[in-house]
């Protein structure tokens, strides 16, 4: 594991064409890549369904294909975006931090 990490890029990516654009970008990565998405809800309110769940599909396989890491950062607002329930579906992990008065990390993993 390195110290130093690569840092190939950041991109403002907007909700329209998030998703296809960072499933166009995955042939690009190496094993050695990791994905990170600050934040989703842009992507899982403007994008329709049918394209969202290819885009959490091909994510996925990149994911078991490369070893890499994805991380899909998503607000708790209380307003979840149309999109959220296939995110929640498709995860392998999630961790839900409260930064309240008492500060806890849970983390669970998907049966």
């Amino acid at each position: 594991m390195t110290t130093d990490p690569d840092l190939r890029g950041i991109e403002h990516l907007g909700g329209d064409s998030g998703a296809a654009r960072i499933v166009d970008s995955l042939d690009d990565l190496t094993g050695e890549a990791d994905i990170v998405v600050d934040v989703m809800d842009p992507i899982e309110g403007a994008t329709g369904q049918s394209e969202y769940v290819d885009f959490l599909n091909a994510v996925s396989r990149w994911c078991s294909e490369t070893g890499g890491l994805a991380v899909l950062h998503c607000l708790d607002t209380g307003s979840d975006p149309d999109n959220r329930k296939f995110t929640l579906t498709e995860r392998e992990r999630m961790l839900d931090i409260d930064l309240g008065r008492d500060v806890y990390v849970d983390v669970s993993r998907k049966l």
